[in-house]
């Protein structure tokens, strides 16, 4: 009878420790539990603000890379007006040089012309004179008959 009336004491001491240790992991599972479910509330809570705030800053860049484009677009539409500009001013003075060149042509014509009538109509002691003549205007117009106008 003390032989099992220590055995039930034992047992009942046993019990009682695992009863102390189920109730402690019952603790312990509840406070996990409830961690979990604040670390879900949060996690839920701060997905919409992180969400919200990555949107933001997407757009944010979107804006800039479009600012960007718009510059580059600008310097490039710029650029090409300046060298549609550029190109109109070099064909200006293209035709104005082939102008120069004709004018050139046809006064170097005339000038052959008139020397070939002084020297033909007086002797060559008067051929000093050509050389004091002014020179004419490079701008002026040469008609189809070799008379300047």
């Amino acid at each position: 009878m003390q032989h099992l009336g220590f055995e039930k004491s034992s047992l009942e001491a046993t019990v009682q420790q695992q009863r102390n240790k189920i109730e402690a992991l019952q603790r312990d599972l509840q406070a996990t539990t409830s961690e979990k479910a604040a670390i879900q509330d949060f996690i839920k809570q701060s997905r919409p603000s992180h969400h919200d705030s990555l949107t933001n800053q997407l757009k944010d860049r979107i804006r800039d890379l479009e600012c960007e484009l718009d510059k580059i677009k600008n310097t490039q539409q710029e650029s090409t007006l300046q060298k549609q500009c550029t190109q109109a001013e070099v064909e200006k003075y293209k035709e104005l040089y082939l102008e120069e060149v004709k004018i050139s042509k046809c006064e170097a014509k005339e000038l052959e012309r008139h020397v070939h009538i002084f020297l033909s109509g007086n002797n060559n002691s008067d051929s000093c004179f050509l050389i004091h003549l002014p020179s004419k205007s490079h701008f002026s117009t040469c008609s189809v008959s070799g008379v300047e106008a």
